[in-house]
């Protein structure tokens, strides 16, 4: 121990008239020898030196003790520090929860000469080197190659990254820099043997946090048919594409595929080893005896992780292959209601001549109500009308009604049949909100206008607060439009006009999100070689930061620290051919909670094109027929010829809507303007604009970035809010006993502390400071708080919070006296002037009567059934909040 001059900042902890003042500014725990050491700030204010006991005691939680370390002192006049040596108890098993017990008493024969000091400090708010961990990885990361674990140690008082903590996971281990970063390399291979946490140390303090969970790439495995449908005796033929984790092909690698039937039995089985462009082909000669009905197409089984096997579905059954095709054209896209629609049905046969005579019936629904009927002319052309009666929207903004029109060819006495819909729109425009996010100024919405039949519409669009123009602009030819609001909260009305007088309006709830660090980049779509500029902004003007961006694969291209000014940062991204068509961008702060992250994409045609080239446009029967196939690259097609009067069957026995067949979607994304996201990555970099820079910000989804928080002190409200509660419990006890009594309660720093007399005074939270009141009037309740300044001890800071909440009923003082009025009558008043004088004779005025807004609170008489219902009613709207109550009574 030694005593030493120091100077000292603001801020004095007094203890009644005491002459030894210690400064808990001044207070800090730092490392010598890697074991804390405190330091103790101190001013004596006699002239003589004096001698003191010194006490120190670590206090966990749960307020367990450490073994007190004492020391006897001689203080000097004036200012001077204490160190003493203080590890960090092991009976305590969060570090940054321990708080510092310090007690000064008056040593030797001067028991009298200055008051005792005593008081405690969270160790959290008095070391530097304290920290918490935050871990990020990749999302994914590819089987048998590295990926990099970053691991930031934050300090969780100040958010600042700190140096020199040695972090470890399974067996990489470094010291953090002076980012306070460090980068840990780990084998994917070895991902199941590393442990699912990591550790830290510096000095006598250690942590450890849980690794994010990882998820390695997956293979994948498509399934092609030759077509849809097979009749028994037909050979099916089966083609698999398999696809290694990192999306090229996967050529040697086996699969088993089976064949069941709508039993679960299999019907065949097969062992295939993949081309070197990922292909395998198998061949079912389906039995004859095959039974009719839905067969799943399996390739692998179930893996022991639960990955589930891919799987396709045809179907088995005797048909006759259609001679003509069934088509309906409406004169419209869509309708709107009491509109009457023009249907036209058409048959031709599929050798292009019209089916001249046949008689035609219309259907609705999976019933088949009819709806309509008659015969083809010499056309092969049906014409008949549909009046459409407003249907029940509901909430839909269109509805869709399902018909089929059958034609009955009078030549061969045969029925074919064809499917469609016919959209109602409840308004002649469609609004809707395509993507929404907070910014640091407030909100931006996309907003997309559509006619009901899904087409884009140029549009001016508003947004409105109440009669205030929040944001206006025009859509792009996509139907949309980008729009910045301002911060605020409540309902706002979206307004849309097209060029033709099209209108419509929608309603929204308008409330900013709760975000502390913003990333924008610069635009969406880049072309190669581009540089990838990005703005960073923060809710604290000196924050410290991590900016990482990587590609599909998981790997880790640019990492750069940023040191915020005012609040914001600029960092540019250089392109790296490694980027790939995706390059995923996050910000990462451990005093800004949750990531930023950001999707920004490097378009390029498409690796392999494919031309198909016939030789001639018609073949006589018997005539060998050639095409030309013209790949981009070296490639293996898979090529199915298939009679179109198969899938003219297929079609018209397909359920409404699409009818996918060959094709492998792998897109399920949404569309904006008939743009997809698959669409966006193999875009002509040449057509890139701003309308599709625009649509590129609806479609490309934020990356996750795997992270995992340390969250002891982020939540250490929770973890002291059950201490405080304990030590609060005679507070709130005076103050229940009091308004059982009497029906008065707090409304006002005085009334709290005439009614709940001496308490407060006795009442200590757990850093030795006062509690305080805060009152509020939310709604029906008078609400009283109480609560903390927190370790920091400075009031209106983040970690302050309540220790006890309670809410009284502003009306119930009127509503006793109302009550006990009612209570002596036979039946309630009939009108608002009987209860009026009921209540003049109980002396209550209602007319006097006011909320706590100064509004007049309102009084009715109303019937329900066989009741009669008095309604009293505040005068206040929300948001400021109203009180209801009914007193009611059988008539």
């Amino acid at each position: 121990m030694r005593i030493s001059l120091a100077a000292l900042g603001v801020g004095w902890c007094v203890c009644g008239r005491a002459q030894v003042v210690v400064n808990e500014a001044g207070i800090h725990a730092h490392l010598v020898n890697s074991k804390t050491v405190v330091t103790l700030a101190l001013t004596s204010q006699r002239k003589q030196p004096v001698r003191a006991l010194i006490e120190l005691q670590w206090l966990g939680l749960a307020s367990e003790r450490d073994e007190v370390e004492r020391a006897r002192v001689t203080l000097p006049p004036g200012q001077s520090s204490i160190e003493t040596p203080m590890p960090l108890s092991t009976k305590i098993a969060d570090p940054l929860l321990e708080r510092l017990r310090y007690q000064i008493d008056p040593a030797g024969r001067g028991l009298a000469e200055f008051v005792p000091v005593k008081g405690i400090v969270s160790f959290a708010n008095i070391a530097d080197y304290a920290f918490s961990l935050r871990v990020i990885a990749p999302s994914i990361v590819q089987p048998g190659k590295e990926y990099e674990l970053r691991v930031l140690a934050v300090h969780p008082v100040t958010g600042q990254l700190v140096a020199g903590v040695h972090v470890a996971y399974g067996r990489s281990g470094a010291i953090s820099g002076k980012d306070g970063v460090t980068v840990l390399p780990v084998a994917s291979d070895l991902a199941e043997n590393n442990p699912n946490y990591v550790t830290a140390q510096i000095g006598d303090l250690s942590r450890r946090q849980g690794a994010p969970e990882i998820t390695a790439a997956r293979g994948e495995v498509r399934i092609q048919c030759d077509k849809p449908i097979y009749q028994p005796g037909q050979t099916m033929h089966v083609r698999i594409l398999a696809l290694a984790p990192d999306g090229k092909a996967e050529a040697g690698a086996e699969h088993s595929i089976k064949i069941f039937n709508e039993s679960e039995d299999v019907e065949d089985a097969a062992m295939l080893t993949t081309s070197r462009f990922g292909i395998a082909a198998t061949d079912w000669e389906i039995p004859t005896n095959a039974k009719p009905g839905e067969y799943r197409i399996q390739v692998d089984d179930e893996g022991e992780d639960g990955e589930l096997p891919a799987t396709r579905t045809v179907n088995i059954r005797r048909y006759e292959l259609p001679s003509f095709r069934v088509s309906v054209h409406l004169d419209r896209t869509y309708y709107l209601p009491h509109q009457t629609a023009a249907i036209e049905v058409g048959g031709e046969y599929l050798f292009g001549k019209p089916v001249s005579t046949g008689k035609v019936q219309i259907t609705e629904g999976d019933e088949g109500l009819h709806i309509g009927q008659g015969e083809l002319n010499a056309d092969g052309r049906f014409r008949t009308t549909l009046e459409l009666n407003e249907p029940k929207f509901g909430d839909a903004k269109f509805i869709d009604r399902h018909f089929t029109a059958f034609i009955t060819d009078s030549s061969t006495n045969r029925t074919e049949q064809h499917k469609f819909d016919v959209r109602i729109s409840c308004e002649p425009l469609h609004i809707y909100i395509a993507k929404e996010e907070s910014t640091r100024n407030g909100q931006r919405l996309w907003i997309t206008t559509y006619s009901p039949d899904g087409a884009p519409a140029r549009s001016d669009v508003t947004v409105l607060g109440g009669t205030r123009v929040l944001a206006e602009g025009r859509t792009s030819r996509f139907g949309l439009v980008r729009l910045d609001l301002p911060q605020g909260n409540g309902d706002f009305l979206v307004r849309a006009v097209t060029h033709d007088g099209r209108q419509a309006e929608e309603r929204l709830a308008y409330q900013n999100a709760e975000s502390r660090i913003w990333l924008e980049t610069d635009r969406t779509l880049y072309r190669q070689g581009e540089t990838v500029h990005c703005r960073v902004s923060a809710a604290e003007k000196n924050a410290a930061a991590l900016l990482l961006a990587w590609n599909p694969h998981g790997q880790v291209l640019f990492s750069q620290d940023i040191h915020f000014k005012d609040g914001a940062a600029v960092v540019n991204i250089p392109f790296d051919p490694k980027f790939g068509k995706e390059v995923a961008i996050g910000v990462v702060s451990g005093a800004l909670g949750p990531a930023a992250s950001r999707t920004v994409v490097f378009p390029s045609a498409g690796e392999l094109g494919i031309q198909v080239v016939p030789v001639k446009a018609e073949y006589r029967p018997g005539e060998m027929a050639r095409i030309e196939l013209r790949a981009s690259t070296k490639a293996a097609l898979g090529i199915a010829i298939v009679d179109q009067s198969v899938l003219e069957r297929a079609s018209t026995d397909a359920a409404f809507g699409p009818r996918p067949w060959f094709d492998y979607e792998m897109d399920q994304r949404n569309s904006v303007g008939g743009i997809r996201y698959a669409d966006l990555l193999n875009l002509n970099p040449a057509k890139i604009d701003d309308d599709l820079q625009q649509v590129a910000e609806v479609l490309v989804e934020s990356p996750v970035l795997q992270e995992s928080l340390d969250q002891s002190l982020q939540n250490r409200e929770n973890a002291y809010m059950g201490v405080a509660q304990r030590e609060i419990q005679p507070l709130k006890n005076a103050l229940d006993e009091h308004y059982l009594r009497t029906l008065a309660y707090p409304r006002d720093e005085n009334s709290y502390l005439e009614i709940a007399g001496g308490v407060p005074g006795t009442l200590l939270d757990p850093w030795m400071d006062s509690y305080f009141p805060r009152f509020s009037t939310e709604g029906p309740n008078d609400v009283l708080r109480i609560c903390t300044a927190g370790p920091d001890k400075q009031i209106g800071t983040e970690d302050d919070f309540c220790a006890l909440e309670i809410q009284r009923r502003w009306f119930a003082r009127f509503e006793s006296i109302m009550r006990d009025a009612l209570v002596r009558v036979q039946d309630y008043p009939a009108t608002t002037d009987e209860f009026m004088s009921l209540l003049d004779r109980a002396g209550l005025r209602f007319n006097r009567l006011k909320d706590p807004w100064e509004m007049p609170v309102r009084c009715s008489i109303v019937y329900e059934r066989d009741r009669r219902a008095i309604r009293i009613q505040s005068g206040a709207r929300p948001p400021m909040g109203n009180c209801r109550r009914f007193y009611d009574r059988g008539v």
